[in-house]
């Protein structure tokens, strides 16, 4: 309770959304490799060792993905290149759960691999590189450990509502699209965050938290 007074109270503009936003970004994410696993296996019919394959592509397109999410980020703001890459993060996934309509499409995968991999190694630094710039100097250890937190608190969801809609008899296809739905909410977080100038200046200040928790003390 005092740690997310702390928050409301003293980083509304910038840390606060970013939290909110991890929760729903990350619980995509995430969940990302578990659905895809069931999706790649059931959906296209492709072996393990072909599933293998897709997954090692995409851990190596991960890479040139950090040093785009970089770029990106450097010509714009950190918050700016996470909400480009949660956008082409949906678009991806929602043209490759069309594009990859069955078995004879199946060498598809491949090619969203490199996608995927190049969008998850962006999604990760970038985040990473957010975090470090928004969190307050004195607060490391709570908000470093609430962050993991947030990261973590939603993961099981999007699995669960893959597994029902796939129980329901809705195509697989459609159960890979609703991880767009935790993104989508996410991005709407991000576009609360306040112009990056505005949130570096209430990074920046330091907050001496009273042991009774019943407020704070501002210094400049």
């Amino acid at each position: 309770m005092l740690l997310s007074s702390l928050l409301r109270r003293n980083y509304p503009h910038g840390l606060r959304w970013f939290l909110l936003a991890v929760v729903f970004a990350n619980a995509g994410a995430n969940a990302f490799t578990v659905v895809a696993v069931v999706f790649l296996g059931d959906h296209l019919g492709m072996s393990g060792t072909e599933v293998g394959i897709v997954f090692l592509i995409t851990l190596v397109a991960s890479v040139p993905g950090s040093f785009l999410g970089s770029i990106v980020t450097k010509k714009t703001n950190p918050n700016t290149s996470w909400k480009i890459d949660l956008v082409l993060f949906s678009l991806v996934t929602f043209g490759g759960s069309f594009a990859l309509s069955g078995p004879d499409r199946s060498y598809l995968a491949y090619v969203f691999g490199v996608l995927w991999g190049i969008i998850v190694g962006w999604f990760y630094s970038t985040q990473n590189l957010f975090f470090s710039l928004v969190l307050p100097k004195g607060q490391e250890a709570e908000l470093t450990g609430f962050f993991v937190y947030c990261s973590q608190i939603l993961v099981w969801l999007p699995p669960l509502v893959f597994s029902l809609m796939v129980e329901a008899g809705i195509k697989q296809t459609w159960g890979l699209m609703s991880l767009i739905i935790f993104f989508a909410i996410a991005i709407c977080f991000l576009s609360l965050v306040a112009p990056w100038p505005e949130v570096l200046q209430e990074a920046a200040k330091t907050v001496d938290v009273e042991e009774d928790g019943d407020g704070a003390d501002e210094q400049p």
